[in-house]
């Protein structure tokens, strides 16, 4: 963990260079940013993420290490919006269309909750991950026999 952390600080001084020799590189700022928030410095890193965005909004990476930013700094209706905005850059982005999903449970809305984990098994079928998240929505709200269901098929597809 510590050769971690001291590659993460030395990967941050460098992209920090980086964003000063190449102020419109938006992947400078990208770069400099995922560095700076695995070294838990999340308000530095969602200024960088911010000047990415505005250098190129399409980015969907960088919209994505938005919403996780903010949900570090307790930001939940802000991360929900920056996932939103990944998956309408990218709808099969299974990393945002996981972090939506987990947001919305914890905001206790599970029927947005379940219509992003449907959403996701139609662009992975096979994925048992899904097919357990949506086990535990429908656990969550007592349709014990369907989560059952999912459960099992969480099961036969780990196996595949």
């Amino acid at each position: 963990i510590m050769e971690k952390a001291v590659h993460f600080k030395q990967s941050a001084y460098w992209y920090q260079k980086s964003v000063n020799w190449y102020k419109y590189n938006y992947l400078a700022y990208y770069y400099f940013a995922y560095s700076l928030g695995n070294i838990e410095k999340y308000q530095a890193a969602l200024s960088a993420t911010q000047r990415c965005l505005d250098l190129n909004p399409t980015y969907r990476n960088a919209a994505f290490n938005l919403g996780v930013l903010l949900e570090h700094l307790g930001d939940d209706p802000g991360a929900l919006k920056a996932y939103q905005r990944t998956l309408a850059l990218d709808p099969r982005f299974y990393s945002a269309l996981n972090n939506l999903n987990v947001l919305y449970q914890r905001m206790d809305n599970y029927q947005a909750a379940a219509g992003i984990v449907q959403k996701a098994l139609l662009y992975y079928p096979h994925s048992p991950d899904a097919h357990s998240n949506l086990g535990v929505i429908l656990y969550l709200t007592q349709d014990y026999n369907a989560a059952i269901v999912e459960f099992q098929k969480e099961i036969g597809r780990a196996h595949v």
